[in-house]
């Protein structure tokens, strides 16, 4: 901000001037109302004069500082068990790259059954496929 105060030579010392008072306010980066255009994917940090962001468990914040990405890298070894999309039974989120290894002894077979509701959405880019 710049204040520019200027006078003439009418002033015959009538008029005394003024007086303000000035502050700087720290803008708060991570009040964006509307979510599609807030700063960070997941969490926001407001600090002075700054801001950063952080991911929830189990997601790894990204290159550009703002994107969170979920780590779904699973390794699984016993004879059954359980595995699932990411935030399962919620939405998965979006842009994920999961992989599940199962590894079992030599001699075993693995049966893999995907449990109703099987919930994914198609894309137009790969056709819909059923497997029996």
């Amino acid at each position: 901000m710049k204040l520019n105060f200027k006078s003439d030579f009418s002033n015959e010392g009538q008029y005394l001037g003024f007086l303000a008072h000035y502050e700087a306010i720290d803008i708060d980066e991570c009040s964006k109302a509307d979510e599609e255009d807030s700063v960070c994917d997941q969490i926001c940090h407001n600090s002075l004069g700054s801001y950063f962001c952080s991911c929830h468990h189990g997601y790894q914040l990204q290159a550009d500082g703002k994107s969170c990405k979920a780590q779904c890298e699973e390794f699984f070894d016993q004879i059954s068990g359980h595995l699932s999309s990411p935030k399962y039974p919620s939405a998965y989120p979006p842009n994920l790259s999961c992989n599940y290894s199962i590894r079992v002894e030599t001699g075993f077979a693995i049966h893999l059954q995907f449990l109703p509701p099987f919930d994914i959405d198609d894309h137009y880019e790969v056709p819909a496929r059923t497997t029996n």
